[in-house]
Order: structure tokens, then sequence, then C-alpha cells
């Protein structure tokens, strides 16, 4: 893993150069500490890299070619990259390292952009043809890795994070309008960025410059079901074989590796399979010995005890959460509110003495409809009396004030929102079910004119366009929530403590072959993870197939009755809340705590927000304090 940087730009020797490139290597060194370095390729473009060692400690970047017109940075990893260097040895070509990045360079040489499709790992890259002067930026089919640009006046900018951006001295305006989409949310998917002017390469994605303009391509789409009953029985029953395969490649490494436990399917099935191949491989687990509502240990220990697996419990007290709470919030640019990053920064820095790879569940809950969501929507499309009667109940005796970390309240939760969504179609029922912060609260939160607003409306547009492309909410939920929230926390939080976390549920291979299936073998009203459930049956014992499904949560509704809002308070309101909150609440501190206390998820979401401004744009914008 690494972070990457560059400037494409006819004025490159305008740049102090040197000074510019030492900053942006230095913003990516957790990314990267094991080296870095940048370099002035022509007049045109200049290249940083910094890396975190995985395979073959020889093979630094920016990586060139043998003739010297092609050169290369990669973030992240190629893991089919041992098939595609034989490829390429049958077609002549010689290999100096045996690293993956030399593979890729090799493979974009000979089959140009098609290369990408031949790729199976996560990865953003920059790639230039020194004689054609043309830059190719391209990200993985699922967006685990990251890539931002700017483009401005004949000048493209890119990078692994937005710090990196700054370091080059870009401007880094405000965009309100995905501020706001971040309110709804918790974070801002992929093309938008909380900066005008910034954008994501979008996942599956490359952009090609050459100096004149930018095109903009995509290179993979997630399969459609199939109708073919003979093809779907064949795809279920290629199901673990593919995800043995998957996890056997993601199990290389020139350095240690291990699996995080948590107790759930989705974990303990990875742990099961890379014990397979490497009996060795230690698992590990958090406990919270004084915070028993989140304490899954007992049951990690237990599944690691019955298959001879080497397991590791890591007891992390309430004030270390707390204590992770600021590196959690210092390491992040744009903001984004998933409260379980505090928990995720505390698991990793707790591992990373021992190993620099872990192998994690994320995307099983997308892939094979994990959600509790899923089996809403599937309930939600059955016009019956009890729907009926379930949505009454909501409306008219379950309260707003609610959090989500205790199981009788967030049961009320789920309640309310199924009844709110009941009475919604389409986009506007997907929306509400995936949008963590409840719409109906955001929208008398928010400003009225950023609802309204033309720059506002054209991101829900585009939101609402993926789903109508491809109505199926696994498909939606791969390019927004899994992109945008899950892998997003496993890239930042890994990287915050630079170590590399991969998923072997997001083989590409793996998610092609399941799409295929109908979700309707995968949940119903009653039932999540069916397909899983049975093929992993003979893996996964019944104290962890029954039991109920557990968020890696911290518990931020006694935090924020703790010391959070007082610190909230005492830090005072930054001055951009005025542009996106309704003018009550901006001026009135009784009115917005009104609306704080029914949710600590919105709580926390304006919390991170205000902190992320104060802390890191102050220069850009005073505070002001509660009146």
């Amino acid at each position: 893993m690494c972070g990457i940087a560059g400037i494409y730009s006819d004025f490159i020797n305008n740049f102090d150069s040197d000074f510019i490139a030492k900053n942006v290597c230095d913003s990516l060194m957790q990314r990267g500490p094991d080296f870095k370095k940048y370099e002035i390729i022509n007049s045109k473009l200049l290249f940083c890299h910094t890396r975190l060692s995985i395979l073959d400690q020889t093979a630094n970047q920016p990586m060139w070619d043998n003739s010297h017109r092609y050169v290369l940075i990669l973030n992240g990893e190629i893991f089919n990259y041992k098939d595609i260097r034989n490829r390429l040895y049958s077609l002549g070509y010689n290999f100096i390292t045996s690293s993956d990045t030399e593979v890729a360079l090799y493979a974009l040489i000979h089959f140009g952009n098609e290369a990408l499709n031949m790729f199976n790992g996560f990865f953003s890259l920059a790639f230039y043809d020194a004689y054609e002067n043309k830059l190719l930026l391209a990200r993985d089919r699922f967006g685990d890795k990251p890539l931002y640009y700017f483009y401005n006046q004949g000048q493209l900018f890119f990078a692994s994070e937005v710090k990196a951006l700054r370091a080059m001295n870009i401007s880094c305006d405000f965009d309100y309008s995905a501020i706001a989409l971040y309110l709804f949310l918790t974070y801002i998917p992929s093309p938008f960025c909380a900066f005008e002017n910034i954008k994501k390469l979008p996942p599956a994605s490359y952009l090609i410059y050459d100096g004149q303009k930018i095109t903009l391509n995509k290179y993979y789409s997630l399969p459609t079901e199939t109708l073919n009953n003979d093809e779907v029985i064949n795809n279920i029953n290629n199901i673990k074989s593919l995800l043995e395969k998957s996890v056997q490649i993601r199990l290389n490494a020139d350095v240690p590796v291990g699996t995080f436990l948590s107790g759930g399917i989705d974990s303990s099935i990875i742990t099961f399979l890379a014990h397979k191949f490497n009996s060795d491989i230690t698992a590990y687990t958090i406990s919270f010995p004084d915070l028993p509502y989140y304490d899954e240990s007992t049951i990690a220990s237990k599944f690691a005890i019955d298959n001879n697996i080497s397991h590791q419990i890591i007891p992390i007290e309430e004030k270390n959460l707390i204590n992770s709470i600021n590196s959690t919030i210092n390491y992040i640019d744009e903001p984004y509110a998933d409260s379980s990053a505090i928990a995720l920064y505390t698991l990793v820095n707790a591992v990373k003495p021992f190993v620099k790879v872990v192998l994690s569940g994320d995307g099983a809950d997308e892939l094979f409809g994990g959600y509790n969501k899923y089996r809403a929507w599937a309930r939600l499309n059955e016009k019956t009396r009890f729907n009926q009667l379930i949505s009454f109940l909501g409306k008219n005796f379950i309260l707003d004030n609610y959090n989500s970390n205790n199981f009788l309240s967030n049961k009320l939760r789920q309640l309310k929102k199924f009844s709110n969504a009941f009475n919604l179609q389409g986009f506007n029922r997907y929306f509400y079910l995936t949008a963590i912060n409840d719409i109906f609260l955001i929208n008398k939160v928010l400003n009225p004119d950023i609802i309204e607003s033309h720059e506002f409306k054209e991101k829900i547009n585009l939101l609402q366009d993926k789903f109508i492309e491809d109505p199926n909410i696994l498909a939606t939920d791969f390019s927004t929530v899994l992109e945008g929230d899950m892998l997003r926390k496993t890239d930042l939080m890994g990287m915050a403590n630079s170590t590399e976390i991969r998923s072997p549920f997001l083989d590409y291979d793996l998610v092609d072959n399941v799409f295929k299936i109908p979700n309707s073998l995968k949940f119903n009203k009653n039932t999540n993870k069916i397909l899983m459930r049975n093929i992993f049956s003979d893996i996964l014992p019944d104290y962890i197939l029954n039991k109920p499904k557990h968020g890696f949560e911290v518990p931020i509704k006694k935090w924020m009755n703790d010391f959070l809002l007082n610190d909230f308070v005492n830090k005072g309101l930054n001055d951009n809340f005025k542009l996106i909150l309704n003018k009550n609440l901006y001026n009135n501190k009784n009115n917005l705590f009104k609306f704080v206390k029914n949710s600590d998820r919105l709580f926390y979401t304006l919390y991170l927000l205000n902190d992320i401004w104060n802390r890191k744009y102050e220069q850009n914008q005073n505070t002001t304090n509660f009146k």
C-alpha cells in the first residue's frame, strides 16, 4: 500500500518543484513510511510516491520500463500478478523485480487500457507515456483505493488524499452542497468531494490527459442477474472455490499477515479459510472489558479454539477508544462520520506491532445481502396488513428520541425507519433506507436554500440515475455505500496506521459470479445472507449462524452526554455552518441541541464536521460561539 501524487502542467518549471514534492511526500508518509521518492519526469510532469513495502523490498517507485519511455506509480496490490507475469513472459518480456508493480507496468505497456480489466486487486495508479505525453489515471473496480484530482487551466493535480493536494497549494474552497449530502449519508460518495473543483475518480474508471483535454471512461460494470436456472446453480456451486482462491492469493506477502476475527459470519469464514492455507496465521480480536454490549471476543475465541486457530485477544478499555477519537479525526481530510472508524482505528493500531497486512470480511454484506435494510427492502415490497400496522405504529407511537447503542432503542429506531419508508417508492425509498441520518430530520436541520440549490439537486439526481440504471439495491450500494463508506473506512484507518487491509470478498471473479445470482436467493424479509449461511454451514457453528447481527460500534450516545457535547459547545460552532444550517439552529444553541439529542448519529455527524473545520481549515474562516 502506498501514497501517490503528481502534477501535469506546461508550467511545471514555474513551481518550486522540490519544495512542493517534499511537502507532498511528507503528507503521505503514513500511507507509505518505508520509502519515499519524487521525480520530475520531464518539463510537464512531477510524480511523487511513498511506499508501504509488502512485496519485493527493492521494487521502489516511480518505476520506469527498460526503454525509459513509460513510468508508473501504483498504490495497491495486483493479486493475480503472477498469472499476468507468466503471460507477459510468453510474449517475450523479462523482469528485474518480483513485484506486482513491474508486472502492472509492462501489462499497461503491452495491453494498454485493457490491462485494467486484467488486474484482480485494489489500486489507484498513474501511468505516463513520455513519447505521447499522455497520462493515465485509474482506480480499481470497487473503489477500495482513493484517487482525487483537480483540473484548472490546463493543469492536472492528483493524489491519494486531499492533504497531498493541499500540499500542492491548490485552492480548497468548500462545496457546501456536497457537505449537505454528507449530513444525510455521513460520507461523500464519488465523484463528489467536500471541496469545489476537486473530484474523486469514480471506481472502475480511468482518466486520460494529453495536455489538451481530459477524457473519462469506465472499464467495468457489475453484471446483472441471470434468468438461466442452470447458470444460477453453477454460480452458487462456484462460490466456495472462488472465495478460497481469493483468500489464498491475498495471503501472498513478504511481511506478516493476520486476520480480523469479530465473531461474525464474514470474518469467521475468512479466518477459517486463511488458516486452511496458512496454519500459522493469527487471528486478532479486540475485547471491551468495560463495554460488554460491544464485546464479542468470547464468541470469536470459541470459534478460534474449535478450529485450532492461533488467536490473540487484545483488551481495549473505553479510555483507549476515547483517545482514538482525536487520532481518527486528525487523519481525515473531508468529513466522514461513520463512528465505527474509531473502533477500527483502535483495532488496527493494536495489531500494528504484529502484522503489516490483515484480511477482513468487508464487502460481504453488500455482496450477499447482510444488512437489516435488505430484509426491510424485501418486506416493504409486500402490501400486507401487517406492514400497514407497523407503519401506523411507527408513525403514531414511536418517539424520535433514540440511539443505536442499546438493543431496545435500536429496534425502535428500525421500526420508525420502516414506517417512514413504507410510504416512499423507488429511489426515495432507497435513499431513505441508505441515509444514515433520518432524511426528514436532516431536511429540518439544513438551510432550505442548500436543498433547493441546483448543485445539491444535481448530486441527488446523479445518485438517482445510478439507482434507475440498475434498481438492484445491492448494485446501488456497491457504487455508493461500499465505496463511499465501508472501503473508505478501511483505507483511511488502515493507512493511518500504515497497515494494509485486504478484502477477499471483493475479488472481482467472486463478485461477478455472485451478482448473476438473483437477490431473492440471498435475502428475504426474514433472513439475510441466505446463500452464505447455506454454503458455509459446514464451517460456521450455530453460535455464529444464529447470532444477531452486531455492528462494530462505539458508545457515541454515552460520550455525547458525558463529554462530547461540552467539547462541541466549548470549541464553538464554525462560521461555515451559517451557510448550511437552518438559521434558527445556527443562531440558537438550545434549538440545535433539541435536534442533535434526538440522534447520536446526527450529533456525531455535526460534531465531526465542526471539529474538522476548526482544527484543519481555520486559516480559511473564523469560528463563533453559540449564542
